[in-house]
């Protein structure tokens, strides 16, 4: 179904966004994260409104992943990565109103201290994948600058750990 998902985004006929849309709501988070991106590709009147959607369930579905306040990487890992692609796929699509989209995705995933169990021993570092979230919010903000974005900016500008501090702060300075 992913691999499906990123052929009806590849094509980039407004036909396609329907079934894009019915996958945001899948229950494998590859294919909400192929849908999420492949959508970004195809012209659609509500898309902002489906990505401001799924984000709701992303959330909803990462709250139902943690074990009191912490979440096992092997959770954590999968949700980043499907926000980042639907941060990745609002960036490409020329409508405002996705700056809302990538600011919300910031505010539920990337500001929030998370919990996270890991093992160094096996390679797991939950700020890799918060970095490259945090690199995608960046690149939303670029590319649909405005008032929606400006409070994530100044988030971001504040957090050294996230590795975007420099580049917020250009934007902020860029306005």
């Amino acid at each position: 179904r992913a691999f499906a998902a990123e052929a009806l985004g590849g094509m980039g006929e407004p036909g396609t966004a329907k079934a894009l849309h019915k996958a945001l709501a899948d229950p494998d988070l590859g294919v909400v994260a192929a849908a999420a991106f492949a959508l970004g590709g195809v012209p659609s009147p509500d898309t902002s409104k489906r990505y401001a959607a799924c984000l709701t369930d992303l959330k909803r579905r990462f709250a139902a992943c943690l074990v009191g306040s912490a979440i096992s990487m092997s959770d954590f890992g999968p949700h980043m990565l499907t926000v980042t692609r639907l941060v990745e796929g609002a960036t490409r699509l020329d409508d405002a109103a996705n700056g809302a989209v990538v600011a919300q995705a910031a505010a539920d995933f990337l500001l929030p201290a998370q919990d996270v169990d890991y093992s160094e021993r096996v390679g797991d570092d939950p700020m890799v994948p918060r970095r490259r979230l945090a690199k995608a919010v960046i690149e939303g903000c670029r590319a649909h600058p405005g008032a929606a974005v400006k409070s994530t900016l100044e988030a971001l500008a504040a957090r050294d750990d996230l590795g975007v501090a420099a580049d917020a702060q250009a934007l902020l300075g860029a306005r």
